[in-house]
């Protein structure tokens, strides 16, 4: 039968310390999503994020990425991916996960500009510490682009069917994807910006 040989007491708490010690320190460093904190780019007009095929009005989320002590965390691997939601019509010209290194501070920006369609656009942010994944950030937007039926072509993705399908949303009628400048009225100001997409296309 073995005895039992009693644990002195000042070894017990070195060991609750060291205990204690060690779930800090996997708290420190570890991306906490209550934290961090995502801000977006103001959108190019009051009702809706507008793209273009040439990247000319990108939307911008900053990320700065804190733990669970709310210290920045640096050198961290941070995506944002996103998705039409239902109804939306939509294409791309880029990749759909946009991806970052956070700096000293925690902080990295990431863009998307080059999108076609309308409607409304999931996006969700992850950050890829040593092990696993951890969702930062969730959200959505609405957005529009001269290329209103999402075709993306490669030359010229603003074209007459373009034409059409803003021109449903003239008086008396009224849509907001083609409402560009989110007014209240589709009118001749809107027209110009459908005819800033023309001649433009997903290649470079």
């Amino acid at each position: 039968m073995l005895d039992r040989v009693p644990i002195p007491r000042a070894a017990g708490l070195v060991g609750a310390a060291m205990l204690a010690l060690s779930s800090s320190w996997s708290l420190a460093a570890t991306p906490n999503p209550h934290r961090s904190v995502v801000g977006l780019s103001s959108p190019s007009a009051p009702c809706q994020y507008r793209f273009r095929a040439d990247g000319a009005y990108p939307l911008t989320l900053y990320v700065t990425v804190r733990d669970a002590f709310d210290t920045p965390v640096p050198d961290l691997d941070v995506d944002v991916t996103a998705a039409p939601a239902g109804g939306a019509v939509f294409c791309s010209c880029e990749s759909l996960v946009q991806g970052g290194v956070t700096d000293a501070i925690g902080a990295v920006p990431l863009a998307f500009s080059r999108f076609g369609g309308h409607g409304t656009l999931d996006l969700a942010i992850t950050a890829r510490p040593i092990a696993g994944m951890i969702e930062i950030w969730t959200g959505s937007v609405e957005f529009t682009s001269p290329d209103l039926n999402g075709s993306c072509e490669a030359m010229s993705s603003t074209n007459v069917f373009d034409l059409g399908a803003w021109a449903g949303g003239l008086p008396p009628g009224y849509t907001v994807e083609s409402d560009y400048d989110c007014n209240g009225v589709v009118d001749v100001f809107d027209l110009g910006v459908l005819a800033g997409g023309l001649g433009l296309g997903c290649s470079p």
